[in-house]
């Protein structure tokens, strides 16, 4: 028994280094996704509208809005892991630290769009319309998980959302727009994270944020602001914990995902990967490296009975020599 313990576990790394290896081999094109992407026409600019503090929204408010979650066993629920902005129909942007390099084999990772409520069991037939699986996540080749540098990533989904009102893309930021970001201009933030610093809300939120020199965001985090960096955000009014890979947008473009802030939610700029650097149309390097958990492969099924069959062909044999 001890022998086929040891041999399954050599096929499991076996088949984990070969599923990583051919994943490592794929590559994104992002300068594509942003064509199909600059094809949309830019949402309602929500800020005018003087929302001036966080409160409850419908998804039609923000239909780019996505949520990630993960499958946790053996607690048997979905978690919140964060969100996330379509870009098109197959492509979402977030963060690159909402996946990290964890154990495999231990969460499944799922999108949902067009929903305002967390936490509601989905049967088949509603998950087929707003639910979708993670095909691929692109991580930034210089992604940097402790100084959270380049902290963005792409997530290629299973199969193409099927837009309505309540799910549509949002164009993403890019230089041809002639949009600069002007301090204290006011940015929308959504998501489903903390409303207080141990709660998470139930309901979708969107807060307008004013935008936050440099200098100042410096001043709370040092030399962790870089130049693709966007900082937001003061008196109470930020994302927080939660909202991690969200959207941020402004006049109606996407400029940014969640990436960072304070210890305490409000009492600091929140920091944003800033979507500009990366729409340059310069060549843009990703990586598809397994920042998502991997699922048992079929095929690991096949391998363990082949192992566990001929070891015990072989051990039959053994046996009846002596």
């Amino acid at each position: 028994m001890k022998q086929i313990s040891i041999l399954i576990y050599v096929v499991l790394l076996f088949e984990k280094s070969v599923i990583a290896n051919q994943n490592d081999k794929i590559e994104l094109n992002f300068q594509e996704v942003v064509k199909e992407n600059s094809k949309y026409p830019p949402m309602v600019d929500k800020c005018p509208l003087r929302i001036v503090g966080g409160q409850k929204a419908n998804i039609n408010e923000v239909p780019y809005q996505i949520v990630i979650q993960a499958y946790v066993l053996p607690s048997d629920y979905w978690k919140l892991v964060g969100g996330g902005a379509i870009v098109t129909q197959q492509h979402v942007v977030s963060a690159a630290h909402c996946f990290p390099k964890s154990s495999w084999n231990k969460e499944t990772y799922r999108i949902l769009a067009g929903t305002g409520k967390m936490g509601k069991m989905l049967n088949e037939q509603k998950f087929s319309t707003i639910g979708r699986r993670i095909l691929y996540c692109f991580r930034h080749k210089y992604y940097d998980s402790e100084e959270l540098t380049h902290d963005f990533a792409v997530l290629m989904l299973d199969y193409p959302l099927i837009f309505s009102e309540n799910i549509q893309p949002i164009p993403m930021i890019r230089p041809g727009h002639g949009i600069q970001l002007q301090v204290d201009g006011l940015c929308l933030v959504s998501g489903f994270g903390a409303v207080t610093t141990y709660k998470l809300s139930a309901d979708l939120r969107i807060v307008c944020v004013p935008i936050v020199s440099t200098m100042d965001c410096k001043r709370y985090f040092g030399n962790h602001i870089q130049s693709h960096h966007l900082c937001a955000g003061k008196d109470g009014k930020d994302s927080c914990w939660g909202d991690s890979g969200g959207p941020i947008t402004y006049k109606g473009y996407l400029v940014g995902v969640v990436s960072f802030g304070g210890t305490q939610c409000g009492w600091s700029p929140g920091v944003y990967t800033r979507i500009s650097s990366y729409t340059t149309g310069e060549y843009v390097p990703f990586v598809a490296n397994h920042c998502i958990a991997v699922a048992i492969h079929n095929l690991l099924y096949i391998n363990m009975f082949i192992v566990i069959f001929v070891y015990n062909l072989f051990s039959s044999k053994h046996d009846a020599t002596f």
